[in-house]
């Protein structure tokens, strides 16, 4: 009789096992959908400092630069290794943005050059990669299934829409492939155009000049408006 009472609490607690299972397979199945479904993607929010505090950094800018335009660009902020990589100090000192090739425009508007205050009102513009564009620190990054993965998206990195320019306090976001053409639209007219450079890499003699990124990307920028002066933005900022 003990045996078969042994056999029969056995049994029950084996049911009540299954039972408390089929209960929690709601909940481990809930889990797992919000472990590979893809996160909304939401504006940066490890900012250090407001978007206010940024915006007043352009503006000091803005009043030493006259009605010139300013190109500032980001780092390409994808690591070769697993050595940690910081945004370009300048670029995020007037924007706190991590997205990678990020480029900041800042242009005076239209038509208030002379105005009361004596100086124009300006309009900042960033330029960002959408979504998951340079994701998985690969470039182009062909295979689309790859950059779609949940587990491959970007976390809290601005893509160009309203919900950026809120987040980062600017006028307007482009896409960044978008640059070229929107750049020359903004800038039409400039004189001075400001850039960042940092001078050429030393290299043996014989093997001529090798100019580092910035200096490159000046030299790019420079190109697409070669009426306006080019200065160096970086002693100013």
């Amino acid at each position: 009789m003990n045996e078969d009472r042994s056999k029969g609490n056995a049994q029950a607690d084996s049911g009540t096992a299954h039972t408390t299972f089929r209960q929690r397979i709601p909940g481990i199945l809930t889990t797992l959908l919000l472990l590979t479904s893809p996160a909304p993607l939401r504006p940066q929010s490890d900012v250090a400092f407001p978007s206010a505090v940024h915006a007043g950094r352009r503006t000091a800018l803005a009043r030493l630069t006259g009605e010139a335009a300013i190109v500032i660009p980001g780092r390409y902020m994808i690591s070769p290794g697993d050595e940690p990589i910081k945004q370009d100090p300048n670029f995020w000192y007037l924007t706190g943005v991590e997205s990678p090739f990020a480029v900041l425009v800042m242009v005076p508007e239209r038509g208030t050059a002379g105005s009361s205050s004596g100086t124009p009102r300006w309009r900042s513009i960033l330029f960002l990669p959408d979504r998951v564009q340079f994701a998985g620190g690969q470039f182009p990054m062909a295979d689309a299934r790859f950059r779609d993965s949940p587990w491959n998206r970007p976390q809290h990195r601005l893509a160009p829409g309203r919900d950026a320019e809120l987040a980062a306090g600017v006028d307007l976001t482009f896409p960044i492939d978008s640059f070229v053409p929107r750049f020359r639209e903004l800038t039409q007219g400039s004189k001075v155009l400001y850039v960042p450079t940092e001078g050429a890499f030393y290299t043996p003699p014989g093997l001529g000049t090798v100019k580092p990124f910035g200096d490159a990307f000046a030299d790019r920028v420079a190109a697409l408006l070669p009426s306006a002066e080019l200065r160096n933005v970086a002693p100013l900022v």
